[in-house]
């Protein structure tokens, strides 16, 4: 606490603190947090090749992934579930103990909520029309609302034009793992490189390379960018005018980072501290560092500073952004709906 950290990114420093293996549960060969990247794929398709892709030894509870199979799940999607509960719930309620699971899925969610990984498979709620989902979760959230939108449409597009064109980016599990830890490094998003596969066709036979984020975005002699590959999706489903041109900025920002032209927000981070003059280079940030951190934060959402190394200069915060109104009647709850649908 209260240290500079040498991570870029939290996901490790979060695994650590919900870890609650015991010395036995790790001998065993739980060899994750709770809050970790997930241990298997649960694709069906008859290119993936299970032992190929599926390269670690996934723990799971015997008796749920027989119970599973009893009742006709698949062997993969049984794994996956009886997996889940190799660990303890964290949290239950005294009200929400004996219940119904005919009626109710509480108990699923209850075991399903706190294994946090960095993918989620979400089946519909009970009683709802909702559908299946997988949810994205490894995402960092950024100072200001123009750097989250970014992230959001860029893996929202990025997922969409890879399922319109059938692109197949599957590696192993435990290259995943790997390039798990190597985007943890400082600076890592312009120093390391990643394992990536280079041949996105269908049935294509694994071939795989380590090469930058910026190459990974941009594309190399050997394979297609991703944001090449959003740019024809965008096309193909006719995005244009002032749509395109906000979805172009948010492209911009997430291949300028990957290029090193704009900062990541760790390296900001590092920056403010190690310039600002209560600090005494030892890696211990007071609360003066802390309240300034802060503040300057907060000027840069609302648009009063702008800084052209943290997000460029295609963006003005102020003029095109931040709303200026009354807290009252944005917290009206007549008015909230009418003023989200303009958002």
């Amino acid at each position: 606490k209260g240290k500079i950290s040498d991570f870029d990114c939290r996901w490790t420093v979060i695994a650590q603190s919900v870890d609650d293996r015991t010395d036995q549960e790790k001998i065993n060969g739980l060899n994750k947090s709770r809050y970790d990247t997930i241990d298997c794929f649960l694709s069906k398709v008859d290119w993936l090749d299970q032992k190929l892709y599926n390269d670690i030894d996934m723990k799971f509870d015997k008796y749920t992934y027989n119970r599973c199979r009893e009742a006709g799940i698949d062997e993969l999607l049984s794994k996956h579930i009886a997996h889940l509960f190799i660990r303890d719930p964290l949290v239950i309620f005294n009200d929400l103990i004996e219940l119904d699971d005919s009626k109710t899925t509480h108990h699923f969610e209850t075991i399903q909520s706190t294994n946090w990984q960095n993918v989620r498979f979400k089946p519909p709620p009970f009683g709802s029309n909702i559908g299946w989902r997988v949810e994205f979760r490894s995402m960092e959230l950024q100072f200001t609302e123009f750097e989250n939108a970014a992230f959001v449409v860029f893996i929202t597009l990025a997922s969409r034009a890879i399922l319109y064109y059938g692109l197949n980016f599957y590696i192993p599990i435990s290259k995943v793992d790997e390039n798990f830890h190597l985007a943890h490094k400082r600076d890592s998003v312009n120093t390391e490189k990643f394992w990536w596969r280079t041949c996105s066709s269908t049935n294509s036979k694994l071939n795989m390379k380590q090469l930058s984020i910026s190459e990974i975005l941009s594309g190399t002699n050997e394979c297609r960018g991703l944001i090449s590959i959003i740019h024809s999706y965008l096309e193909v489903i006719g995005c244009s005018g002032s749509t395109l041109q906000t979805v172009n900025q948010y492209l911009n920002l997430i291949q300028n980072r990957a290029n090193g032209s704009c900062w990541t927000n760790a390296k900001w981070l590092r920056h403010f501290v190690k310039n600002h003059p209560k600090y005494n280079r030892d890696s211990a940030l007071n609360m003066e560092i802390c309240r300034d951190i802060i503040e300057q934060q907060q000027r840069l959402i609302s648009g009063e500073i702008h800084d052209d190394r943290l997000i460029g200069n295609e963006v003005n915060m102020k003029s095109r952004y931040y709303k200026t109104m009354g807290l009252k009647y944005i917290c009206d709850p007549k008015s909230s709906p009418k003023l989200l649908s303009k958002l």
